[in-house]
């Protein structure tokens, strides 16, 4: 698929609600080093110039950009290139602070480098590191300069306030980058990407439905055979699995904001049973719901 489709399925899957960022924030001579993630990547740097490594490839992202980075290889951020004094695990510097999760690699001093990041869950359709600007569309850059504003007050009710501006920049950077890459080979490719999208919106709007393969064709406008074959191809995932994992992002996401019992979040969430839905989640989560619910919890009254 070629790069205008990739950017578009994964506008299609960055939905409500508001993802969490991750705030980074590094020092001069630190390297941080991020876990592979199951998703696309999206950095929105803040402030500094990012010093991006994945696998061979090396990439400069100034303030005001966005770069997106391919699932299952791990990234490395840095505030300066060349060889660093210091390389620390991302996930081993996690803290909480103010109701923000962040990733605090200035070793007590200054930050030089800050950057917002995300995971877009239930997609793997990047084949490369993208980077593409907030500040190319008009209506872009006046998000930006808010959500620098914002962060930098640190007023009451600002986190979700602020996470909201995150996601609109990478909404916006995500447009600009589709606006410009070149055209599809065929308007069938075009089509084909929009029907899928069609799906992809209905999965993500409304995960707890009882979809299927054959009313998500439908949505589509396509055969049971063919909406497989095209859903696989540009999801990078066959349909139930899709929608397995967008289940689970959705059930994982009632854990966190509710107190909702398990049954109820597993039923929201479109699962048939409890027992099934734990043994899914455990499997793609490492732990079960309520262990996974009491850990939460406790993170945040750290």
């Amino acid at each position: 698929m070629e790069l205008g489709g990739q950017l578009s399925s994964l506008l299609a899957v960055l939905e409500p609600p508001t993802p969490s960022f991750t705030l980074f924030e590094l020092a001069d001579g630190v390297r941080l080093i991020g876990p592979p993630l199951d998703g696309v990547a999206a950095l929105v740097v803040l402030s500094g110039t990012l010093h991006l490594g994945h696998g061979e490839t090396a990439v400069v992202v100034k303030p005001g950009r966005v770069a997106l980075v391919p699932p299952g290889r791990r990234a490395t951020l840095a505030a300066r290139p060349g060889e660093p004094l210091h390389s620390i695990d991302g996930r081993a510097s996690l803290i909480r602070r103010d109701r923000w999760l962040v990733a605090d690699a200035t070793r007590g001093g200054a930050a030089s480098l800050r950057v917002a990041g995300t995971r877009i869950a239930g997609s793997d359709a990047l084949a490369r590191p993208v980077v593409t600007s907030v500040l190319d569309d008009p209506a872009g850059r006046p998000v930006f300069t808010l959500l620098r504003a914002e962060l930098a007050r640190g007023a009451a009710g600002h986190p979700s306030l602020a996470m909201s501006l995150m996601s609109a920049c990478v909404v916006q950077a995500l447009r600009s980058a589709i606006e410009a890459a070149p055209a599809p080979r065929s308007q069938g490719e075009a089509a084909t990407g929009l029907s899928v999208g069609r799906a992809v919106a209905a999965i993500r709007a409304r995960p707890g439905d009882a979809h299927t393969v054959e009313t998500l064709a439908d949505l589509a406008g396509m055969s049971r055979s063919s909406f497989i074959r095209h859903f696989s191809r540009v999801m990078q995932a066959p349909p139930i699995e899709f929608l397995q994992r967008v289940r689970l992002e959705e059930a994982r996401a009632l854990l966190r904001a509710t107190s909702l019992p398990i049954k109820t979040v597993a039923a929201r969430a479109g699962f048939a049973s409890r027992s099934h839905f734990s043994r899914l989640f455990r499997a793609a989560f490492g732990d079960d719901p309520s262990g996974f619910r009491e850990r939460e919890s406790g993170d945040e009254t750290a």
